[in-house]
């Protein structure tokens, strides 16, 4: 009888005592503010390779590739959300990070490569290579401009990343950025 007892109180205690607390959702503009180390009242949208390839052939936006963990993403993303805060833009900024289906090259990446065609480089191989960080701006599934210049910088990023070239390159996203709005 005592075993039945205990048996019936752990089980009360466990099911009872142990409440499963639900937390709220984080919303993309929270993941990708603690990503990038800027505020949450930011724009900046995660999509997949999917919803990129379709934006790429038929829609507009204007398109991020990343990675949150180069310190040349971060410092251009912070360029870039200081652009979109000063000319109060409130449209999405799709946010794709290609690192996984690049390095395995997947047919995703190979369509998406495609589709970049004429604004990308070339690795000591002469393969394409989409290097980060890379802004585009699409209107109707046609590349207007685009901007890579941090990813192409070489280096130590406190030696490229000065006053002097955020100011320039605050210059160059306002400029991409206005074509889009036009």
């Amino acid at each position: 009888m005592k075993k039945i007892f205990i048996i019936i109180v752990i089980f009360l205690v466990f099911f009872c005592g142990c409440t499963v607390k639900k937390t709220r959702d984080v919303t993309d503009s929270e993941k990708f503010a603690k990503e990038y180390d800027i505020s949450n009242k930011n724009s900046f949208i995660y999509s997949s390779v999917d919803e990129i390839i379709d934006i790429l052939e038929n829609k507009s936006g204007i398109i991020l590739f990343a990675d949150s963990d180069s310190d040349y993403s971060k410092e251009a993303v912070k360029v870039l959300k200081k652009v979109l805060d000063n000319i109060k833009y409130s449209n999405k900024i799709y946010y794709y990070d290609p690192t996984d289906i690049q390095n395995k090259r997947t047919k995703s990446y190979r369509k998406l490569l495609d589709l970049l065609d004429g604004y990308l480089e070339y690795d000591d191989n002469d393969n394409t290579v989409l290097y980060l960080p890379d802004i585009y701006i699409v209107k109707n599934g046609k590349i207007i401009d685009h901007n890579n210049d941090p990813a192409l910088m070489k280096g130590n990023i406190e030696d490229n990343f000065t006053e002097e070239y955020k100011k320039k390159l605050y210059k160059k996203y306002s400029i991409l950025i206005n074509k889009f709005n036009k």
